[in-house]
């Protein structure tokens, strides 16, 4: 052993110590080197007590962590998705030249970051004009008080309410071809309208009882039976709208009474008899 060089001694765990005391030399303190029962090992001897075992082996770490730090090797095979790619292989041209894109799942390319302004897509159902909503009370009904050949079209007036119904039948057509999907088949359509309104009278004769003329014509034929109890009326509405139809209906007329303060009211239920047809908006 040359003079004057420290004697390096090893310890039962694998970690190198430095000398005792009375080998390492003058001004060498034993208290730094030497371990007490039940005393932590300083930090320095910790990091080569674990490098002396083999990392891969070392009882404290399981493979997972060993795969984490890098210890194990994977095995060769296909590569993985999301890991970089190999220098031979092709870079992925992105659309619209946004140049390499990283792969996602089996060769599927990530979509575009953005689109360009010159191929947005076009908004659908958008319209530049302002739009503003229907009145309800732009509706107008005539009764026919005349006759089929000659009609003569009197309002039918006091209306407060005014409602279309279009009654579908529907029969199921499903057959074996159509692969577990049902389907129906309207095989028939019924319209009517249901009205409210209030009871109108002449204003200028007060001494005389004298009903509308429309309100009275639809009164009589709704207390009719058999022959006379179906009508003819036209509705329209009067904002412009080309919506206008034309049929013959029966009558359910009901209403009448009310409290002290009520007014005298009305309720009409006419019933399509048959297809109803479109004509031209009289009110156009």
């Amino acid at each position: 052993m040359a003079p004057g060089r420290p004697v390096v001694h090893r310890v039962r765990d694998g970690h190198r110590a430095r000398p005792p005391a009375h080998r390492a030399g003058p001004g060498h303190r034993a208290s730094a080197v030497r371990r007490r029962p039940g005393r932590r090992r300083p930090r320095q001897h910790r990091r080569h007590a674990r490098r002396a075992v083999p990392h891969a082996r070392h009882p404290r770490h399981s493979r997972a962590q060993r795969h984490r730090r890098g210890r194990v090797r994977r095995p060769p095979g296909p590569q993985a998705p999301g890991r970089r790619r190999a220098p031979h292989d092709p870079p992925h041209p992105g659309p619209h030249g946004l140049g390499r894109q990283r792969p996602v799942g089996a060769r599927r390319l990530l979509p575009p970051p953005h689109t360009p302004p010159d191929h947005a897509p076009p908004r659908i159902g958008r319209s530049p004009m302002g739009t503003r909503s229907m009145l309800a009370s732009a509706w107008a009904l005539d009764v026919n008080t005349g006759t089929t050949a000659s009609p003569v079209w009197t309002p039918f007036k006091g209306m407060s309410s005014f409602k279309e119904t279009i009654d579908s039948t529907l029969e199921d057509d499903s057959d074996f071809d159509s692969d577990g999907w049902g389907s129906d088949e309207t095989t028939q359509r019924k319209w009517k309208l249901e009205t409210e309104g209030k009871r109108k009278r002449d204003a200028d004769n007060d001494a005389t009882f004298i009903p509308d003329p429309g309100q009275q014509f639809v009164l009589e034929a709704g207390n009719a039976v058999g022959v006379g109890s179906d009508i003819e009326i036209r509705y329209y509405r009067r904002d412009g709208a080309p919506d206008a139809w034309q049929g013959r209906v029966n009558v359910q007329y009901g209403g009448g009474g009310g409290g002290v303060t009520a007014l005298e009211p009305f309720n009409v239920t006419f019933g399509g008899k048959g297809k109803r047809t479109a004509i031209t908006n009289p009110a156009a």
